[in-house]
């Protein structure tokens, strides 16, 4: 569903674009869990962490990007997480194995070990959901 808006005002204090968001290593802040990857938390966007503090409460959503031979290691979290692939596909890896392409969904429960690699020569991006309680 495309959103049609003719205020172009409100639409810009609308529509935050993947490239705003800040771009992290991951292995510096998250004691080398992810190699290579690159990280782009919504939290780190002043209008996205405002809407998901006052409407979704303790809900985390990243950006994860890979390009051909990187990988996010073998982790867990405290947490259930929903990954959904955007672009490309790559590899999951840990106690759950299989190819994770283009508009595939998981469910990765809380302390269940998982990563992801990237074996081919494309670009892949995903969303990770993570539900705090």
């Amino acid at each position: 569903m495309k959103m049609l808006i003719n205020n172009e005002n409100i639409a810009d204090q609308m529509i935050v674009a993947r490239d705003l968001l800040k771009a992290e290593i991951a292995e510096r802040q998250l004691s080398n869990q992810y190699q290579n990857a690159l990280i782009k938390n919504f939290s780190s966007h002043p209008l996205l962490s405002n809407f998901l503090s006052k409407n979704v409460g303790s809900l985390d959503i990243q950006w994860v990007g890979l390009k051909q031979r990187e990988s996010v290691a073998i982790h867990e979290h405290a947490v259930d997480t929903m990954m959904v692939a955007c672009k490309g596909n790559c590899r999951l890896t840990g106690e759950i194995e299989s190819i994770f392409s283009e508009g595939d969904a998981i469910i990765v429960p809380k302390y269940v070990k998982h990563g992801l690699t990237q074996d081919n020569d494309e670009l892949f991006w995903g969303l990770a959901f993570r539900f705090h309680s």
